[in-house]
């Protein structure tokens, strides 16, 4: 039975099966897989190719210099995301 929440009366999801649901388990065996800085790493790659894109098209860019964001903001934030997909390497 699923536990009722302190602010209504309607009970909760289990919260496990709901997270399997969403994330079933990786049929991909262990010693096949890439180890788990990695896993993260390559998808980072990729989000941030195509942000470097967007960036250098000037795509969205002027919405974000209304509210005082400029380009050398987005550059610092990718110099950021670079420093961690490089700490992920040496893992």
């Amino acid at each position: 039975m699923a536990a009722v929440g302190p602010h209504c009366c309607h009970p909760t999801p289990n919260r496990t099966a709901l997270h399997q649901s969403v994330f079933p388990p990786d049929p991909t065996p262990h010693a096949t897989r890439p180890p788990a800085p990695q896993r993260c790493v390559n998808p980072i790659r990729r989000m941030q190719e195509k942000a470097y894109g967007m960036l250098a098209s000037r795509a969205f860019v002027h919405q974000y210099e209304k509210y005082g964001m400029g380009v050398s903001d987005f550059q610092e934030c990718f110099a950021r995301i670079e420093d961690i997909v490089e700490r992920y390497d040496r893992l």
